[in-house]
């Protein structure tokens, strides 16, 4: 809609519904992963719940009555963009790693950081939840440089981007009781 929008030619893309099989692929489990699969989806059969939309934002209320988020935005201007680019290529990362780092540096103690991934084939562009995520867990170094902490991100980044783990939450929640979800 939004290519429409910005007046490129409209184009049709076939709905693609992707099934449990076709988003394992390949992947199988892990024999502990599978086990749990089996173990937790047929004791959550047998119990027979089904939740209502009254239990979902009930959910929804619980969680956000103990969790918070802090939202900051901003807009990088085009010169801005651009020295980042660059900065991050003269280091040898993307963009992604260098504003990964950057957020990581503002910030002293080790965190969890969760990024998301698109597992996107074919150059697939059509509205779908066909997201992933890795999570890399990290602690700025200030007795090193920027360049290195952002080379080491970038490292930890690649090295979860290339695991064999890589595209397991979407496998994994399709193989969950459709009622659990």
């Amino acid at each position: 809609i939004l290519s429409i929008l910005s007046g490129q030619a409209k184009s049709f893309t076939p709905l693609t519904i992707l099934t449990k099989e076709e988003l394992l692929g390949n992947y199988s489990f892990p024999l502990k992963v599978r086990l749990f699969l089996k173990s937790n989806n047929r004791r959550w059969n047998k119990k027979n719940v089904f939740f209502s939309w009254d239990d979902y934002y009930n959910i929804h209320n619980s969680y956000w009555n103990k969790c918070q988020s802090h939202i900051l935005f901003s807009t990088l201007s085009q010169d801005d963009t651009a020295k980042i680019h660059e900065r991050a290529k003269s280091m040898g990362i993307t963009m992604n790693s260098y504003i990964t780092t950057a957020f990581l540096a503002a910030d002293s103690t080790k965190r969890m950081i969760g990024i998301p991934v698109s597992i996107r084939k074919d150059n697939n562009q059509s509205m779908t939840n066909l997201t992933s995520g890795i999570q890399l867990c990290y602690k700025y170094n200030h007795s090193k440089s920027f360049a290195s902490n952002a080379q080491a991100v970038h490292k930890k980044i690649y090295s979860c981007l290339n695991s064999p783990m890589q595209g397991f939450i979407l496998p994994f929640v399709a193989s969950l009781s459709p009622s659990l979800l």
